[in-house]
């Protein structure tokens, strides 16, 4: 990642993407004519912002670059920063609009896209967008008048220290060994706060803006390989012991196996029975980026490999630490377990509970 403390900004333009209205295609870009002027501190300012949030593992993501066609972003960022003031300006608004044919959904809050381009501490170019939602906050002052206090409200505030309100995109020069033009000589990330495990980031503007692909990102791999598994295995699972092993398979990989790879194709032939290895086939190995074996990396695991949940269809579940969950839970399903159980001298509480379990993840 780039220190961005020690880069340097060359030029900063803001432009104003409005929400999309319900009549529209996409949003609207209002576009702006000259440079910003940026003090040192707000300069320091920016950087901290985006140091900050590019900082934080689970929400920032380094992509590939996709799609490089005429109109791009790729395209309209790769040489912005040769370019004179006036080309900048004109290159930024159609990066600008880009971002505002991406967003074609109404619920898509509106903002502003700041578009920077600078050099970092060791000399290579760079073009950071940031799209920013506007926001409303109060601040004091005192009136000379009366000598009181008063509350003022500011407006269209942007790049407070609150994160989810933006998102940021970079694409910078670089040499990448082991990778096809222009992956070679450009690294691409994003940052995302509203990105949630289990899920992936916002798709207008990963994709449709930044024409940027996640299916290299190693955390988001190793993340959507074990949910898009674990799903096969309780939807097709024959028997509970069939659905039980399986996971614990899943869950071996992940928590005990010491190579740091996982590779989709071989862990379907040897952990999972003929009756799922159809569907895995056909809801996992069909997708490419799949189709190879990839680091291991738990960043956005969480909770998922340190609890185990039994779950009821009345919505009641009985959830345990992991490596505990076998010793303290036992599923009893005849009156001589029940009785075989009451026999034994340990204290335990039996539970009756309306249903059988339909997982155990």
């Amino acid at each position: 990642m780039i220190n961005f403390a020690f880069s340097r900004f060359n030029r900063i333009i803001i432009h104003r993407v409005h929400q999309k209205q319900r009549a529209d295609d996409h949003s609207f870009v209002e576009h702006e004519d000259q440079l910003v002027i940026a003090d040192s501190e707000a300069q320091d300012i920016i950087k901290r912002r985006v140091t900050d949030a590019c900082g934080r593992q689970s929400r920032s993501f380094k992509l590939q670059i996709s799609q490089v066609e005429n109109g791009s972003f790729f395209s309209l960022a790769k040489d912005i920063f040769s370019l004179n003031d006036q080309d900048f300006i004109t290159r930024s608004k159609e990066v600008a609009s880009l971002l505002g044919s991406a967003q074609k959904r109404a619920n898509i809050p509106g903002g502003v896209l700041i578009v920077i381009d600078g050099v970092t501490d060791d000399n290579l170019n760079f073009i950071l967008v940031v799209k920013a939602e506007l926001q409303e906050a109060f601040k004091t002052s005192l009136d000379s008048s009366t000598n009181q206090r008063q509350i003022e409200v500011l407006k269209e505030i942007f790049l407070s220290p609150a994160e989810k309100f933006f998102k940021i995109g970079l694409l910078r020069q670089a040499i990448n060994e082991n990778e096809t033009y222009p992956n070679n000589d450009f690294s691409s990330m994003i940052y995302d706060d509203q990105f949630r495990p289990g899920g992936e980031p916002a798709e207008f503007f990963y994709k449709d803006f930044l024409g940027f692909s996640i299916d290299k990102n190693e955390k988001i791999l190793t993340k959507s390989f074990f949910e898009d598994t674990k799903n096969i295995i309780l939807s097709h699972a024959e028997s509970p012991e069939v659905k039980r092993d399986c996971l614990s398979a899943l869950r071996t990989l992940y928590k005990q196996d010491q190579t740091g790879i996982i590779d989709p194709i071989d862990f379907g032939a040897r952990y999972l029975p003929d009756g799922i290895k159809g569907q895995y086939s056909a809801n996992v190995l069909s997708h490419p980026k799949y189709n190879r074996p990839f680091t291991k990396d738990l960043a956005l695991m969480g909770r998922e490999l340190t609890k185990r949940i039994m779950s009821f269809r009345n919505k009641v579940n009985v959830t345990a630490p992991e490596e505990l969950f076998d010793e303290n839970v036992t599923v009893i399903r005849t009156i001589e377990e029940a009785t075989e159980a009451l026999s034994e001298n340990e204290l335990f509480t039996l539970l009756k509970i309306k249903g059988i379990p339909y997982d155990n993840d």
